[in-house]
């Protein structure tokens, strides 16, 4: 899960934790847009506020998979104040 807020329309870095015997990682987000990304860190941008699921499938050298799935809460974006 991420560490602090996420904000609709910033940006947000995904990382995953991994051994050495995985050789492929893809990402998966509809509301994100992500549709099997393979990359390592994927940059996505949530549109709109509300809770969005992202999964990340990892694949070892021997061809075992394994998927973890996360939640994020994604706030509405914070607007400045008038002057």
């Amino acid at each position: 899960a991420p560490k602090g807020s996420v904000y609709a329309g910033v940006p947000l870095v995904l990382t995953a934790t991994y051994n050495t015997a995985v050789t492929h990682l893809e990402w998966t987000s509809e509301t994100a847009g992500l549709d099997r990304l393979a990359i390592a860190s994927p940059t996505i941008t949530f549109a709109t506020a509300g809770t969005h699921t992202v999964s990340v499938t990892a694949t070892s050298n021997d061809g075992r998979t394994a998927t973890a799935t996360c939640d994020i809460t994604v706030e509405a974006r914070l607007t400045p104040p008038l002057r």
